[in-house]
């Protein structure tokens, strides 16, 4: 699957999940991924200037991210527009915890 071709979590299309150790969720054609981040995994400099690049990508998507919900915010652009934004604003951080630029 290639980054176009993504898509987040729908909660209203069909989930199958199997039990193990921990339940997997699988949602045909969406990516699933946990996060575990420690608190220095990046520094506080770097959290600042990601926060600042997340906020423009919202501002120039139109989305108001003073809105309180950000996900309300977000479902109210189109289903693929959203799960575009959604996945900049998952790479970019990705991309920094992958860099291994903290003190962990």
């Amino acid at each position: 699957m290639l980054p176009n071709d993504a898509s987040f979590f729908d909660p209203k299309a069909e989930v199958g999940v199997l039990q193990r150790r921990l339940p997997h969720w699988d949602q045909a054609g969406t990516y699933a991924f946990v996060t575990f981040r420690l608190i220095d995994s990046l520094p506080q400099q770097l959290i600042q200037q990601l926060t600042q690049e997340r906020a423009a990508l919202l501002s120039a998507a139109g989305v108001d991210r003073h809105a309180g919900d950000l996900t309300a915010a977000l479902n109210k652009l189109p289903p693929r527009e959203a799960s575009m934004l959604r996945w900049k604003l998952f790479i970019a951080w990705d991309a920094q915890l992958d860099a291994l630029v903290g003190e962990c």
